[in-house]
């Protein structure tokens, strides 16, 4: 007989497979693992989807070096996390491909099929041993310390199910040390975006001159504006523009501030850009590298100070000195960093 709590959640009751009252499958290949300054996408699809598989994924980490912004609300002048980013999302998964072999498929969900279906695709990549990616609102993850408080993008695997308790079971090492169950119609209900492993392939070769050639094309082609010049413009934007809504800032007001979110991001990304290189170095041998990496730590060192400064200016009440401190420091960043790819594009030219 078919488990009642599924059917509950079920429009069409009729024709449901008998396997699916009964079915329970978990791969166990992989425990989480928290990976310092990786973003929920970046430690939980592309470093744990690398480990299920036994493959590195660092070198993948080379599509972080990134810088998007857009204008502030101009009758609040607030800037919200939405408006800065580290990039394209697609453009790590990309390497992923191209270097270590592993190809995603990125579904974003406009229209879903009903429960039945969605839980036999996700028992089928279940059932070849692959894990299935999620993205949702963090708000609705029973596991998440802001469970019913925040709401936050988030991504996460579906390693397992059992369809006579209606959970799926979670990988979530970017938030917890444990495998985590949640109910299966409530990931029905939430989710907007499947990460499918599409491919295995063997790991490719790869040289410094492809491999710059290809962050050089992500950053400057496509229409896309040059992420330096990017940094200058919300360097002068910064100086009339508010992170929250009321000037006077508490500690917790900071903890849950999007925007920092965001900034510690993209501070984040130049680190794991510089495990990407270190990454490159050793596998190639390519100690014309070192100054590079020097540059790089020196950036992502910068971004830090940048969001201490920010912190250290609302809690203080002296906004608008931290806000010209922050507005300097922006473009001595976008010179540093526009220094360094001008340096790695030449290295690969060597």
């Amino acid at each position: 007989m078919i488990c009642q709590k599924i059917l509950i959640f079920i429009e069409n009751k009729k024709d449901i497979p008998k396997y699916m009252a009964y079915k329970k499958k978990l791969l166990t290949k992989i425990s989480p693992q928290k990976v310092d300054n990786l973003n929920c996408y970046d430690n939980n699809i592309i470093a744990d989807i690398s480990r299920f598989f036994q493959r590195d994924y660092q070198i993948s980490l080379l599509g972080e070096f990134d810088f998007t912004y857009r204008n502030i609300d101009e009758i609040n002048n607030l800037l919200d996390y939405n408006y800065i980013f580290t990039g394209d999302i697609l453009y790590v998964p990309y390497m992923l491909s191209k270097c270590v072999g592993i190809s995603l498929e990125h579904i974003e969900i406009r229209e879903k099929d009903n429960l039945i279906m969605f839980i036999e695709r996700i028992s089928s990549y279940i059932d070849t041993e692959f894990p299935v990616g999620i993205g949702m609102d963090s708000y609705y993850l029973p596991w998440n310390p802001q469970y019913n408080i925040l709401h936050r993008r988030h991504y996460f695997l579906i390693i397992g199910l059992d369809l006579q308790e209606n959970i799926f079971y979670c990988l979530d090492s970017y938030l917890s040390n444990k495998i985590q169950k949640i109910p299966i119609p409530l990931v029905y209900r939430k989710f907007d975006r499947l990460i499918l492993v599409n491919k295995i392939s063997k790991e490719k070769s790869y040289s410094i001159n492809n491999i710059m050639e290809d962050i050089q094309k992500y950053l400057l082609n496509s229409g896309k504006k040059f992420s330096c010049d990017t940094i200058r413009n919300f360097s002068k934007d910064i100086m009339n523009t508010r992170f929250f809504v009321d000037q006077k800032v508490t500690g917790h007001v900071l903890e849950n501030s999007n925007f920092l979110f965001r900034l510690t991001d993209v501070a984040n990304s130049r680190y794991n850009f510089l495990q990407g290189l270190i990454y490159l170095k050793n596998k190639l041998n390519l100690d014309n590298l070192n100054d590079s990496l020097e540059k790089t730590y020196n950036v992502y060192k910068d971004w830090n100070i940048l969001k201490r400064i920010l912190v250290k200016g609302y809690i203080s009440g002296r906004v608008t000195e931290s806000l010209k401190r922050a507005s300097d420091l922006l473009k001595r960043i976008a010179d540093n960093e526009e220094t360094l790819l001008v340096e790695l594009d030449l290295i690969s030219k060597i």
